[in-house]
């Protein structure tokens, strides 16, 4: 009897932290829709689906660890600040550990949107789907995948976007993860830019994410730690807005005149 009242008691415990977690990113969710942008009523009911259903299975995204014994961002609310302007329409969502349901839930995505991937990202086993992403305002839509192995990574052709011969070098040696992003945006439902993203393995000097972009070249993604400064005022009041509610700025990232953060850590 004991033992059958303390199974009841840790379903109940499991049950709560489950729908304590998938309240808490509903919130966010709505919260962001309320504040910044309303990304209810820019996707379709197909996307919508899409995201609440992700949202759902929130929870067991806790247990993912990758690199470093870090998680990997599941979901991702991110703002531009370009001069004195703020942009905050962009938007993504996947999963690390349940990829395949997270793809099933995307192919009618891609079937609306008239989007035919190549064969090899459905059928490579090194491969894996991660996510998708919108910017609403730039009608941008992006498709995230996963590739495991350096050797893997190295024949994928988004790696050739990779020019500099020292990051090249370095890849080749234990200073980077056997594992990459790759993403394919669209724009109007034409493929627009290419990306692959590399990773470092962190140190006291190295704390960022390459970026590399067939339009924009490379791009730094930075860890966020309290004690770093953005030296930008709308970007710090973003960041405070977030901290209101308990949520942190996960990184972010420069290039010209631009700055992008990313909610949440």
């Amino acid at each position: 009897m004991l033992i059958v009242n303390l199974l009841l008691l840790l379903i109940i415990i499991i049950i709560t932290i489950v729908n304590k977690v998938i309240r808490k990113q509903y919130f966010l969710f709505n919260w962001y829709c309320e504040n910044f942008y309303n990304i209810k009523q820019n996707v379709t009911k197909k996307e919508l689906k899409y995201i609440y259903n992700t949202l759902n299975y929130s929870p067991i995204e806790i247990l993912n660890k990758t690199m470093d014994g870090k998680r990997l961002s599941f979901i991702s609310y991110s703002h531009k600040i370009k001069y004195n302007n703020i942009e905050s329409d962009r938007f993504a969502i996947g999963s690390i550990l349940l990829p395949d349901l997270s793809l099933m839930y995307s192919l009618d995505i891609f079937k609306e949107r008239n989007i035919i991937l190549p064969q090899y990202l459905l059928t490579d086993k090194n491969i894996k789907f991660y996510g998708l992403g919108w910017e609403f305002k730039n009608k941008i839509f992006k498709i995230y995948f996963r590739i495991f192995g350096k050797k893997n990574i190295k024949r994928n052709n988004l790696f050739k976007l990779l020019k500099n011969k020292k990051i090249k070098k370095d890849f080749n040696t234990e200073k980077y993860w056997d594992e990459c992003l790759i993403s394919f945006s669209y724009k109007n439902n034409k493929l627009y830019e290419n990306k692959i993203y590399l990773y470092p393995k962190y140190n006291k000097k190295i704390n960022y994410t390459y970026m590399i972009s067939d339009k924009r070249g490379i791009i730094k993604q930075y860890d966020y730690f309290n004690n770093n400064t953005l030296n930008n005022k709308l970007g710090e009041s973003i960041i405070n807005k977030y901290k209101d509610i308990g949520i942190y700025l996960d990184t972010y990232s420069e290039y010209k005149d631009t700055k992008i953060l990313y909610f949440p850590r």
